[in-house]
C-alpha cells in the first residue's frame, strides 16, 4: 500500500529536486565572469527551464497516440535494442531539447541582456538545469526520493543544452551565415547525446560504464567552450579570427 505524502515529504523532495541546481547556477555565474546585472536573466532562463518541463511532459502526452510509442512505454524492458536506442535519439532527446530551445529563444533571445556570446552557453545551461530540477521533482513526486536521480539530472540537462547553446551563440552573434548556421547542427547533436545517454541507462545490453565517456567528453565541452566564449564576448580579450561579432 502507497503511503500518502506528508508535508515533511513533500519538502523534502523540493529541496532534492532544486538544491542542487543551485550549485550549477553559480558555477555558471563565477564561470562566466557575470556580474550582478545578470543574475536576474540568469534566473529567468532558469525559470524557463521550468516552463519547459510540462512542454516536453504535454508532448509526450500528445504522441501517445503512435502505437509505437505505446508499445515501448508499455514494457520497455522487453523491447529490442534497435527500438530503444531509436526511441532514445527520435522521442526522448529530441522532444526534451527541443522544448528546452523553444523556451530560451521565446524567453531570453531578445532580451538586451543576451550581449555576449557566452550567454549562449549559460542561458542555455540554466535552462537545462531548471528543466532537471522540475523533471526531479515530477519524478520524486510519482515514485518517491532518489538521491542519484536528484544529483544526476541536474548534472546531465545542462550538458546536454550546452551543446545546442554554444550554436545559439553563433547565431546571434556570428559574422557569417555559414557560422549562424551552425546552430542547426549543434541541435541535432544534443539530440544524439542525450538519446544516447537515454538508451544506455535503458539497455540490458549496453553496460552502464558507457555513460562516463559520454558525460566526460560533453563536460570538456562545456568547461572549454564557457572559457574560449568567455574570451570572444565584448569587453574581453579575443581570440584571433573568432567568427563572432564585436559591439
Amino acid at each position: 500500500m502507497v503511503q500518502p505524502m506528508t508535508e515533511t515529504d513533500g519538502i523534502r523532495i523540493v529541496v532534492y529536486s532544486f538544491g542542487p541546481a543551485a550549485f550549477g547556477m553559480a558555477y555558471f555565474y563565477y564561470g562566466a565572469r557575470y556580474g550582478a546585472e545578470k543574475s536576474k536573466p540568469l534566473v529567468i532562463a532558469f525559470l524557463a527551464g521550468i516552463v519547459a518541463g510540462p512542454l516536453a511532459l504535454g508532448t509526450f502526452s500528445a504522441i501517445e497516440w503512435v502505437p509505437v510509442y505505446n508499445r515501448v512505454m508499455a514494457n520497455m524492458s522487453e523491447q529490442p535494442e534497435s527500438l530503444l536506442l531509436a526511441f532514445s535519439l527520435f522521442v526522448i532527446g529530441p522532444v526534451e531539447e527541443v522544448a528546452k530551445l523553444f523556451v530560451l529563444w521565446l524567453f531570453m533571445y531578445r532580451r538586451s541582456e543576451f550581449d555576449r556570446p557566452v550567454d549562449g552557453l549559460t542561458y542555455a545551461c540554466a535552462v537545462g538545469l531548471g528543466f532537471a530540477s522540475v523533471e526531479n521533482w515530477y519524478a520524486m513526486s510519482e515514485f518517491g526520493e532518489d538521491w542519484a536521480r536528484a544529483i544526476l539530472l541536474p548534472f546531465l540537462h545542462p550538458l546536454f543544452s550546452a551543446l545546442w547553446g554554444v550554436g545559439l551563440a553563433y547565431a546571434k552573434f556570428g559574422k557569417t551565415r555559414r557560422y549562424r548556421a551552425l546552430v542547426y547542427v549543434c541541435l541535432p547533436l544534443s539530440f544524439i547525446y542525450h538519446g544516447l545517454f537515454d538508451y544506455i541507462v535503458l539497455s540490458q545490453a549496453v553496460s552502464p560504464v558507457f555513460v562516463m565517456p559520454l558525460v566526460l567528453f560533453l563536460w570538456f565541452f562545456v568547461a572549454s567552450s564557457l572559457r574560449f566564449l568567455n574570451r570572444s564576448s565584448p569587453g574581453l580579450p579575443s581570440p584571433p579570427n573568432y567568427p563572432v561579432a564585436s559591439s
